[in-house]
């Protein structure tokens, strides 16, 4: 249906992943570096055994070569992860992931004097209306210790966009391609939340260090405001501008006057990261967030600045160019402003509620990569862009038959 979205696939050799596992080693917006305890808080927490054991875990070594069998895998695996997300959405009615959220509307207006080459998509000036979605990635519980999510549509639309930008907290994440976040959501089956029995996570971070890493880097606990962490879509895209040149690009949504982000996880709680419950004393109200978000868009509004970060394709590529968890260095791939973003009107539940993104909304010039097997670093978006619309539809079937779902009300765990 939208294979052309997907732009070609280079082959590459595997290359090394091993300078990749560990925390960020250059500061990031609000961050001050070493705040993450990375591979030493790993291996004291689960001891120089399970280091030993597990360090060549995270990354598929080597990364194997394309064949059908593979290919066919992948297609396997995307399925079930159709079929799964699609049976959630339609037991709740809402939403697989990020179910939680809270959405605006305003406009995106890029740059006057842009950095980055002359693109067909991001004109100087050009200016989109547009909605913007903050959730957490899982769970009804705003102050809990999960993921928190930002996405962006270049269109006051429920779905229909030119572009939908969807990034997560954190620059790096716990998943680096689909095997991993399958296998993390198997784990996640195995939790029993109301009983604070967060095991079966607590496993699967010792048996995938930058699984552990990853989670420390993109979780945020008890943030002061969706308006004051920073946003990453990690995925790397096709970027064609009009000097022909073959880039790639990342995204990234800074909160305008963000000094500090808000949630870092302290060192006590990255040692049990994999536990995502509330502090013991936080009394704030599960929904919070979502009312801090919409007492400032009464009172004005919220600013951001969304940034790219371009690569150029050189011969020396490995496919350790596209691991979500190794960053492009900043000193060679700098981030660029891309547009401003001002979001000054809060979007009506019910719009919230019906309001769609897809990755495969992608505009001339941009374009997701495809992927060859369930640990090709290219198969999350991939993935991803395959698996939505099987959720909405879901939802909209839900919605015909049962209407509205029902409020989550004060349950902390529902999602």
């Amino acid at each position: 249906m939208f294979q052309d979205t997907f732009a070609p696939i280079r082959a590459l050799p595997p290359g090394d992943p091993s300078p990749a596992v560990g925390a960020p080693t250059e500061p990031q917006p609000g961050q001050t570096l070493g705040w993450d305890g990375g591979v030493a808080l790993y291996r004291e927490v689960f001891g120089e055994e399970a280091w030993a054991k597990y360090a060549t875990n995270s990354y598929p070594r080597p990364m194997p070569a394309p064949s059908e069998e593979a290919r066919l895998a992948l297609s396997a695996m995307v399925q079930g992860a159709r079929v799964a997300f699609g049976l959630k959405a339609t037991e709740s009615g809402r939403r697989a992931t990020h179910t939680t959220g809270v959405a605006g509307r305003g406009r995106v207006t890029v740059v006057s004097n842009p950095d980055f080459p002359e693109h067909p998509f991001f004109q100087a000036g050009r200016r989109f209306a547009c909605r913007l979605r903050h959730a957490n990635a899982s769970y009804n519980d705003d102050a809990a210790a999960v993921v928190r999510g930002c996405s962006l549509k270049f269109a006051d639309s429920d779905f229909e966009s030119p572009l939908d930008l969807i990034m997560n907290s954190g620059p790096i994440g716990a998943f680096w391609n689909i095997e991993s976040f399958m296998d993390f959501v198997q784990a996640r089956v195995g939790t029993k939340p109301t009983e604070d029995d967060w095991e079966s996570q607590r496993q699967w971070t010792m048996r995938r260090p930058m699984g552990f890493i990853g989670s420390i880097e993109s979780i945020r606990i008890a943030p002061s405001s969706f308006a004051a962490m920073g946003y990453y879509s990690k995925i790397a895209f096709a970027f064609r501008a009009k000097d022909g040149v073959e880039r790639y690009a990342k995204f990234r949504l800074i909160p305008q006057g963000m000094t500090q982000e808000s949630g870092l996880p302290s060192l006590a709680r990255q040692r049990t990261i994999w536990a995502q419950a509330r502090d013991p004393g936080e009394t704030r109200p599960n929904d919070y967030l979502r009312r801090e978000y919409a007492e400032r868009l009464g009172a004005g509004s919220v600013e951001y600045t969304l940034q790219l970060q371009l690569r150029e394709a050189s011969p020396d590529d490995t496919q350790e160019l596209f691991n979500m968890c190794h960053l492009w260095e900043s000193a060679r791939y700098p981030w660029l402003d891309l547009a401003q973003v001002v979001v000054d009107e809060l979007l009506p539940e019910p719009l919230e509620a019906q309001t769609k993104m897809w990755l495969a909304h992608q505009p001339e010039g941009l374009g997701l990569l495809g992927a060859e097997s369930i640990y090709d670093y290219r198969s999350m978006g991939y993935t991803r862009a395959l698996v939505y619309p099987a959720s909405q539809v879901a939802r909209e079937i839900y919605a015909k038959l049962h209407g509205a779902p029902p409020p989550l009300g004060s349950l902390p765990f529902a999602y």
